[in-house]
């Protein structure tokens, strides 16, 4: 089921595009048994508007399967982008902060003003992070992972498709400090155009200044 969030510009099947500002329950109509139709069913629907702001109308959940997702709206963007850096802020996490600049490590981040390392604007800066897959996951990380709690458990369909698991876990925030850690984009934050994906070399040694 395709799920978007608020803030999410989306695009319909013709190519129009719309802002989603969140989910609206809205009446809909059933026909009793008499043949009689009333309008006192609740529905989710996507509250959506047009990206120019001059149009407003609801969205089925069934209609938005045809939609697709096309990039996150700015505030939603810094909203993101600022949660995840400030979970990353004592592990040392490389941003880029423009091209031919050098990388700099992220040591303080202003969620109020959005002003990374006290001078750089949050939308000026994209994170070097690592790919949830299962294959950018080392030997030793993979154990690590696991002895994190009992109830952690890779999915069987990893050995056969070999790009998605699944973990579950009860300890949660053992688990999220580990992949900030270990700089793991557990956001997916790489696929909204929010971060870079980190190459072998950015990384040498991901343990460096990580708990575990």
């Amino acid at each position: 089921m395709t799920e978007f969030n608020r803030g999410d510009i989306i695009a319909s099947p013709k190519g129009e595009k719309y802002i989603v500002d969140g989910i609206a329950k809205v009446c809909g109509t059933r026909t009793l048994a008499d043949g009689r139709e009333v309008s006192d069913m609740k529905t989710d629907c996507y509250a959506v508007r047009t990206d120019d702001g001059c149009g407003y109308c609801f969205l089925s959940m069934e209609a938005a399967e045809k939609y697709t997702f096309v990039e996150v709206g700015e505030w939603r963007r810094k909203e993101l982008l600022g949660t995840d850096l400030t979970g990353r802020l004592m592990y040392g996490v490389k941003l880029w902060v423009g091209e031919g600049k050098p990388a700099e490590l992220l040591e303080h981040i202003d969620t109020k003003s959005f002003i990374v390392n006290g001078h750089i604007p949050l939308d000026e800066v994209k994170p070097y992070l690592r790919t949830m897959n299962i294959h950018n996951f080392t030997e030793e990380e993979t154990m690590q992972l696991q002895s994190i709690s009992d109830s952690i458990c890779f999915n069987g369909s990893i050995a056969e498709y070999g790009d998605n698991f699944h973990i579950s876990i009860s300890d949660i925030a053992r688990y999220i400090d580990f992949l900030n850690a270990h700089h793991f984009d557990w956001h997916g934050l790489i696929e909204r155009g929010l971060a870079l994906e980190a190459d072998k070399d950015t990384y040498f040694n991901v343990r460096m200044r990580g708990a575990y």
